[in-house]
């Protein structure tokens, strides 16, 4: 099928199920083993997927999280963050 206006072009997104997902983490020092490196702040996206059992999940890169201390979510258009599990 040809495309005929500039509309039919760009695909419909779901950016109701897109997040940002913010992270501070601290990643472990392997030559002092008792203390952490310094803490730094991560951000990337994901996206909600539902597991078998039908609960909401979110679906991200795993260097997005890895050595995470903290992990907060903000919808796509949304001001506020909430904290994530």
């Amino acid at each position: 099928r040809a495309l005929s206006t500039a509309a039919d072009a760009e695909p419909s997104l779901p950016l109701g199920s897109v997040v940002k997902v913010f992270t501070s983490r601290s990643s472990p020092q392997y030559h002092q083993p008792w203390q952490n490196k310094a803490q730094s702040e991560v951000s990337g996206s994901a996206f909600c997927v539902r597991d078998a059992s039908g609960a909401p999940r979110l679906l991200t890169n795993a260097h997005v999280v890895a050595d995470h201390t903290r992990i907060m979510a903000r919808r796509h258009g949304a001001a506020d963050k909430f904290a994530a599990r």
